[in-house]
């Protein structure tokens, strides 16, 4: 038995596979044309489960999904305003109609917080609460897990980072305040610093840190002042939160790894506060890059498995014994 993981952003989906241990057997992804139109998001989404579930080894029996949000409730509704090809669409439901399999969904974030968390707690180094932020080229997002389990609000996340004003005379975001941290961190701000915004393109903002990495150094330093804006807000919600750990990711290779220059190098200048650890000591990069959010989301219906075996046998739609006794022998041999 196996659990299949999708993260779906504007620019580009990802998918894994993690057996009964929680480890991943596959990964794979695809880049979206920003503005694509919903039959194409869908049909790369297709073809991409299909291709990867065709090759497991042993039955995939749910999806968990980690989206660009807000998520609505328990609808599986993705509100996104960056992404309207899938706006107030039941990506859910379709996704369970087509494949065949029970499908949850929930914000990027807060799927990639559980996968870190996992990781941590197989490497002896649990936390009791891990925020995990999400660089993207439309926004910045944040999720929380706390005890294990994620801090799901009416939005389907902690809240929307992004919009965190850290400048109320600063620039005007569509959301109608200024300031915003999007405004100053998201893919597009960065691509707006250096001259290089030519409609939407999340690729673009892709290509930034391949170049910061073959030493452009208009791109570093645009990334590394991006990650110094972004480090206003992660002071602000750790006032609020105090999480365990702050976990740094995105769906580009290489990307956080250069917020994070900006980030410490803003925390540098800060006093270090009275009681439990300092920011900069909580401070990490994601340890999964890339697969972050896929790898939680798949790692959230293992658990939900393990937690309740008869009730994933019923999402399933078998009653007969033998699926029960398959579930229950498959719950025995993982750890």
């Amino acid at each position: 038995m196996q659990f299949a993981g999708l993260d779906i952003r504007r620019e580009k989906i990802s998918a894994c596979l993690v057996d009964l241990r929680g480890e991943m057997t596959a990964f794979d992804t695809r880049e979206l044309s920003i503005g694509a139109s919903r039959g194409d998001v869908l049909s790369a989404i297709d073809a991409l489960l299909v291709e990867l579930m065709g090759a497991a080894v042993s039955p995939v029996t749910a999806l968990g999904v980690g989206s660009v949000g807000p998520v609505v409730g328990d609808e599986g509704v993705i509100q996104s305003i960056h992404f309207p090809a899938l706006r107030g669409f039941d990506i859910a439901g379709y996704l369970e109609r087509v494949h065949g399999i029970p499908v949850t969904i929930q914000t990027g974030a807060v799927a990639a917080a559980y996968g870190e968390e996992r990781i941590a707690r197989r490497q002896q180094r649990p936390a009791t609460s891990v925020a995990f932020v999400v660089i993207d080229y439309a926004g910045i997002g944040l999720g929380l897990i706390s005890g294990g389990e994620g801090w799901i609000t009416d939005h389907g996340g902690v809240g929307e980072l992004g919009h965190l004003s850290i400048d109320r005379a600063g620039r005007a975001c569509e959301c109608g305040r200024r300031g915003c941290l999007l405004q100053y961190s998201s893919g597009r701000a960065v691509l707006q610093a250096l001259g290089r915004l030519d409609g939407d393109d999340g690729a673009a903002f892709a290509r930034v840190a391949r170049n910061a990495d073959a030493g452009d150094e208009a791109a570093q330093a645009a990334l590394i002042e991006a990650g110094d804006h972004l480090a206003h807000g992660i002071v602000d919600a750790d006032s609020l939160l105090r999480p365990g750990r702050i976990v740094l990711g995105s769906s580009h290779p290489r990307m956080a790894d250069w917020y994070l220059q900006g980030v410490r190098r803003h925390l540098d200048g800060l006093p270090d506060r009275e009681g439990g650890r300092a920011l900069r000591d909580r401070l990490y990069l994601s340890e999964l890059g890339t697969a972050a959010i896929c790898y939680g989301a798949a790692n959230r219906e293992l658990k939900a498995f393990l937690d309740a075996p008869d009730a994933h046998v019923k999402r399933l739609g078998a009653s007969s014994a033998d699926a029960w006794s398959a579930a229950e022998g498959d719950r025995s041999t993982a750890t």
